[in-house]
């Protein structure tokens, strides 16, 4: 079935032990199988708090792997996330430090070190709790997804992109995907994050020791192949 909904990306049966996401210096892994059930928990969570669709979700130092299960637990909601942005937004997320200094009443959550504030929830400790099932919510295509301070992205614009870099960028299922430049850049969430996906891929994030296939939007990167952000035609 063709995937015109992000959450497409992270259906019940593309669950497999193959490498969905290597992250950063903390050295987590996970298989489309835990990666799939991580951003359905991350999805409730978000929905515990209050996010429904229609509502935005702000991500603050958005290079984590917790802002990419942060921007599909929000699509499987119908809701957007808004990158380093915190106005309008129902909840916010981000590391513990910088979210816990924010002035803000809105829902703050916070991931790495546990919050000591009480108003500021705790990524890791809420997502194991919560419900590894898929939010039933009914999502359109033309929903918006991903916001900046000058532009909204729907669902079917996003995966067009991604779908044209996979062809043109011979993204396939064994091909590593290294993140070499911002997750604030909607171009490098189209071709770092949303293309590997749609191919089955594996998405990493830069380490000392790794290199990969391909490397999203940096030149100097070691890996033999690179996607320029300006592949990406919005």
């Amino acid at each position: 079935m063709a995937i015109d909904r992000l959450g497409g990306l992270v259906a019940r049966e593309r669950r497999s032990n193959e490498p969905a996401l290597l992250g950063a210096a903390s050295g987590r892994e996970y298989d489309y199988r835990r990666f799939c059930t991580t951003a359905w928990k991350v999805g409730n969570l978000l929905r515990h708090y209050g996010v429904r669709a229609g509502d935005q979700v702000g991500l603050l130092e958005p290079d984590a792997p917790e802002s990419i299960f942060t921007l599909l637990g929000a699509s499987l909601l119908g809701a957007s996330v808004s990158v380093n942005g915190v106005d309008r937004t129902k909840a916010i997320v981000g590391p513990t430090d910088a979210v816990s200094a924010l002035d803000s009443s809105t829902r703050r959550i916070g991931y790495g070190s546990v919050p000591a504030q009480p108003t500021v929830a705790h990524f890791e400790g809420e997502v194991w709790s919560e419900n590894p099932t898929a939010p039933p919510d009914s999502v359109e295509p033309t929903a918006t997804v991903l916001e900046t301070a000058t532009e909204q992205y729907t669902h079917s614009a996003l995966l067009t992109q991604a779908r044209a870099l996979c062809e043109g960028h011979e993204i396939e299922p064994d091909t590593t995907v290294v993140l070499r430049e911002s997750l604030s850049n909607p171009a490098t969430i189209v071709g770092g994050v949303i293309a590997p996906l749609l191919s089955c891929a594996t998405i990493a994030f830069p380490a000392q020791d790794r290199v990969g296939d391909v490397a999203i939007g940096a030149n100097g990167a070691p890996e033999p192949r690179h996607i320029p952000l300006s592949a990406v035609h919005f």
